[in-house]
């Protein structure tokens, strides 16, 4: 099923100029004045699942034609073309993800006056193969008329909706992207981290020392969870000897506490390589804990993988976390100790990628794109989409 978005075009009296499709015929199109009425357009359909990084804009007329890049902010786009051409117009949208892929197109067609302003509404799909853009033009700019207006396009961006069950995502490709988490809480950097390409546009990570790390506080709340998941991608930095901690909260602002919840990665001299996770409800007055690590034979310097624990705390004993990598269950654990487990967990208040309570479980890989689910998620398919 195609999905259709609407996409706003001014057409004013100062502007800039995209170019895209080329009819050479003065008529305005049906519904729209002369002088500048307006047609409203609703969205039809759902966002889609990707995000819209970029845009661009192309009116053509006969042999010339005009193009300018979108400025999104957020949900709007706009460019401004000055001294456009009287007459008709085809315009012709497009949107791309980051990676410069084109997932949205739109056409229409509009009417240029003189000192008027116009406003038309483009549908744009997701159907790609129902927009046919038209050739680019040879002759760049305006054929010589010395009467011109201006076209002013604004671009409602469709934005993919939040998927049911998702409760973090950041993307923690950039300082930007940390500290403006796509869903949830914002994330506050301390020290430097260093950021560089993994799955996607980039991951943030390598603190070699101590006292860098980012972290989001209250990111759960005070709900309770019977079920979760949490998935990013890594890129393995010094692997050897080396203590990682991906993800730990805890409950106090400069030490632990009685409750933890703990995922890292160690590879001590002479033994194997292995994942971990930790979920410690207490301490005390009767302990009541989750304890496992798998050996990872693949912890390999600058090897990318896609890794994800999931906790279920209704299933059987023994099998209430389970690890994917690369989307594939790995199996049994090697280590898994399981004392008086609860029948929901509520997380600890501060959630922090890296370490800084200890000063000794640092960040030497990177993280990239992580997400938290409120259920067991097991499918992992998806990884591949930011």
């Amino acid at each position: 099923m195609k999905k259709l978005y609407s996409i706003g075009l001014l057409l004013g009296i100062a502007g800039l100029v995209l170019a895209g499709c080329a009819q050479n015929n003065p008529v305005a199109p049906a519904g729209m004045s002369a002088l500048g009425s307006s047609m409203k357009a609703q969205s039809v359909g759902a966002p889609g699942s990707e995000k819209v990084a970029s845009g661009q804009v192309t009116i053509t007329k006969g042999m010339f034609y005009h193009q300018e890049p979108l400025v999104i902010n957020g949900e709007n786009g706009q460019v401004v073309f000055e001294a456009v051409h009287l007459g008709h117009w085809d315009i012709y949208v497009e949107l791309f993800n980051a990676q410069g892929v084109l997932i949205y197109a739109g056409a229409a067609e509009a009417v240029v006056k003189p000192n008027k302003t116009t406003e038309v509404m483009v549908a744009v799909t997701d159907d790609l193969g129902s927009i046919t853009p038209q050739p680019t033009p040879p002759g760049q700019g305006n054929p010589p008329e010395n009467n011109t207006g201006t076209l002013i396009v604004n671009v409602d961006i469709p934005v993919p909706p939040i998927p049911e069950g998702l409760i973090f995502w950041n993307r923690l490709g950039n300082p930007d992207e940390v500290q403006n988490s796509e869903v949830g809480v914002p994330g506050v950097i301390v020290g430097t981290p260093n950021y560089d390409q993994v799955q996607h546009d980039g991951g943030a990570g390598y603190f070699p020392t101590s006292y860098t790390y980012i972290i989001y506080n209250n990111l759960f709340g005070s709900d309770e969870y019977s079920g979760f998941a949490i998935e990013f991608w890594t890129k393995w930095r010094e692997a050897g000897n080396e203590d990682y901690s991906f993800l730990m909260a805890h409950e106090n602002e400069n030490s632990v506490g009685n409750k933890v919840f703990f995922i890292n990665a160690n590879q001590t001299a002479g033994a194997a390589p292995q994942l971990g996770l930790q979920l410690l409800w207490n301490y005390t007055p009767e302990s009541s804990i989750i304890y496992l690590w798998y050996p990872h034979e693949y912890l390999v310097d600058g090897l990318i993988e896609h890794i994800a624990y999931v906790v279920d705390l209704s299933a059987a004993s023994g099998q209430k976390v389970k690890l994917y990598v690369d989307g594939q269950d790995i199996g049994a654990p090697a280590y898994y100790n399981e004392v008086n487990p609860l029948p929901t967990y509520a997380f600890p208040q501060y959630v922090e990628i890296g370490e800084r309570v200890s000063h000794t479980w640092v960040l030497r890989n990177y993280i990239d794109n992580i997400k938290i689910w409120n259920y067991p998620k097991t499918d992992f398919s998806d990884r591949f989409t930011e």
